[in-house]
């Protein structure tokens, strides 16, 4: 249902049915009485011309907006291509080192242990296996110094 709505513009008062909240309807109607007081500002125009000449720069801004739009959601779809080929690029280095390291397995008659993820440095390890990181070389440190006494 739609709200009753009271606003001025252009000094003159205007009961609007709209469909959206309050807020942004008169957000709407201050917008269009700035544009027409921008107008009369710049020209001596009467108050007709000067709505016409509001109308002219809100169309204006809004066509430039669609195409800004339209530029983003194109360059959205580029983006997404181009996530789509890397992904699919990954997989098939991904599947060529699964197929190498099999080879090499099979050449060599050994078996490889392996990782879904690429081992961590001690900067992306969490604190709690850096700390018993730490632990274990200190203990093997003391064992090396007791055995050197």
């Amino acid at each position: 249902m739609p709200n009753r709505i009271s606003v001025t513009i252009a000094g003159q008062q205007y009961t609007i049915l709209a469909d959206e909240n309050e807020e942004y309807t008169r957000q709407v109607a201050v917008r269009a009485d700035n544009k027409i007081r921008e107008a009369r500002e710049v020209t001596e125009a009467s108050p007709l011309n000067a709505a016409v000449l509001a109308a002219l720069n809100l169309a204006d801004e809004a066509t430039k907006a669609e195409r800004e739009v339209r530029r983003a959601k194109g360059e959205i779809s580029e983006r997404e291509e181009q996530i789509k080929a890397i992904r699919e690029e990954m997989m098939r280095l991904v599947q060529e080192n699964a197929d190498l390291r099999d080879q090499l397995q099979a050449k060599a008659g050994m078996k490889f242990e392996t990782t879904s993820e690429p081992e961590q440095t001690d900067e992306q390890k969490p604190e709690e296996e850096q700390n018993e990181q730490e632990k274990e070389d200190k203990q093997a440190e003391t064992v090396k110094a007791e055995k050197k006494s």
